[in-house]
């Protein structure tokens, strides 16, 4: 893509992270990150839950927190989502944690407040299937 003289915008790098995660490669997913940075590229919300997504589901908690912090120091705003892949992360951790009812009743009312109602849909049959 460079070679052709187009240059990749945020959406392109993080749409490749997705795919690298996807495939468990979370350490080479981290190098575009960190190349995007070098490039000066403005890092979006978007493009760290991607990241905190990939590296959740490989049990890499204590990298997927510190992103979260990243977001914090760059001046963004975590979302639902974030937060949600961050909860869903710790819970396969094995560790005894699972999402009760409050949990998912607060995220179901954050997202109906963001009128995000299709995702609330999907967490409510979550809850259902989890919980009940």
């Amino acid at each position: 893509m460079i070679q052709r003289g187009l240059q990749p915008i945020v959406v392109t790098f993080t749409t490749k992270i997705n795919g690298v995660c996807k495939k468990g490669k979370t350490k080479e997913a981290n190098e575009l990150l960190e190349f995007m940075s070098q490039k000066s590229l403005q890092l979006n919300v978007v493009t760290f839950n991607t990241m905190i997504n990939g590296l959740c589901k490989e049990g890499k908690m204590e990298e997927a927190n510190g992103l979260l912090e990243l977001i914090s120091q760059r001046g963004l705003e975590p979302t639902v989502v974030t937060f949600t892949t961050m909860i869903n992360g710790v819970c396969k951790e094995g560790k005894g944690l699972q999402p009760n009812v409050v949990t998912f009743s607060t995220m179901i009312n954050g997202l109906c407040k963001e009128e995000k109602m299709e995702e609330a849909n999907g967490m409510m049959e979550s809850m259902i299937q989890r919980v009940l």
